[in-house]
């Protein structure tokens, strides 16, 4: 691992890219109310990423999955975090 680290860095950096462009747009909602003021831009484009990428590699990784389906996975999982149907609060 450490011989790859500046790849890693490297990937990671385009990461943060475009974490920062989903925050702004987040932003931009909220300034338009389309999203509550109290609407965390931070937490949600990190959330937003993960499951978009962690879904994108799921895809890759099965070639009998199609766009559509990859589509309807993550709008399922949007549903189920915005939602607040996922509340481990409650559980801990």
């Amino acid at each position: 691992m450490k011989s790859e680290a500046n790849l890693l860095k490297g990937l990671a950096s385009v990461d943060y890219r475009y974490i920062k462009k989903l925050k702004k747009l987040l932003d931009k909602l909220k300034d338009n109310n389309a999203l509550p003021a109290d609407f965390d831009s931070d937490a949600a484009s990190m959330v937003i990423y993960g499951i978009i990428m962690t879904q994108f590699f799921m895809y890759v990784y099965n070639e009998k999955t199609s766009l559509e389906e990859l589509e309807k996975e993550i709008r399922k999982l949007f549903e189920f975090v915005f939602e607040k149907k996922c509340n481990i609060y409650k559980i801990l």
